[in-house]
């Protein structure tokens, strides 16, 4: 990143509404991110970093901390406060598709309050669901844990904040090389979210060649209809 080169806080803000639109299972938006600017600031994160991501921190104008909310089944009042107003097909939401909403969000989201509850409860779930899909056959939704979930959605923001970033000419770096717990603390993150991700953003340093890394092969990547089929790809 050039060092010397600041991000405008108009662009900043660009891509933190950009960041918002992101879609999520249910609108329920089960995240919230850290912006870090400032210097003292981001030498506080740098040391959370590992390797090179360190230097990546301190040399980056803007770092976006994602945090999944690993208790998202909190968000519920909110949540249906922003949807019961808000018509869908022409008319507002009735009270039973609310009252879908609180379940589906809990099913798929419900961590609990104490963390050493969250796996019985996966497990839990898992065992209804097999019996219902194997026993019963019964079609059943695949169900992850809390944090499989609340990352996944995460991810949908993350994606477009980087999106978003591209967009305005500048250079992200993801990263996942860093101390969780010391992250959490240097930015006061309570345990009730996971890190899944750190973006350092910034406008790129013109004096160091960009690395273009390579992908795999398109036949190998997607498929055309079934598994395991190349997809033709258009000429």
């Amino acid at each position: 990143f050039n060092a010397t080169r600041t991000v405008s806080p108009e662009v900043v803000s660009s891509l933190l509404r950009s960041a918002a639109t992101a879609p999520s299972g249910f609108n329920a938006q089960p995240y919230v991110a850290v912006v870090v600017q400032q210097g003292e600031q981001r030498e506080r994160l740098a040391k959370a970093m590992l390797g090179s991501n360190a230097l990546k921190i301190l040399r980056a104008p803007v770092c976006v901390v994602w945090c999944a909310d690993l208790e998202s089944s909190r968000l519920v009042p909110k949540l249906l406060n922003i949807t019961r107003d808000v018509p869908l097909h022409g008319r507002l939401p009735s009270v039973r598709s609310l009252n879908m909403v609180r379940i589906y969000q809990r099913l798929f989201a419900g961590g609990h309050r104490v963390p050493l509850f969250r796996p019985l409860i996966f497990i839990a779930k898992k065992i209804a669901f097999g019996i219902a899909s194997h026993v019963l056959r019964i079609a059943t939704p695949t169900i992850g844990s809390c944090e499989t979930w609340a990352v996944k959605n995460t991810m949908l923001a993350a994606q477009t904040y980087l999106l978003a970033a591209t967009s305005h000419g500048l250079s992200s770096c993801p990263m996942e090389g860093y101390d969780g717990r010391r992250v959490r603390k240097a930015l006061g993150i309570p345990r009730r979210y996971s890190i899944p991700l750190v973006v350092a953003t910034g406008y790129a340093n013109d004096e160091i060649e960009p690395v273009s890394t390579r992908r795999f092969d398109q036949a190998d990547v997607f498929f055309d209809g079934q598994f395991g089929v190349p997809f033709a790809a258009a000429k």
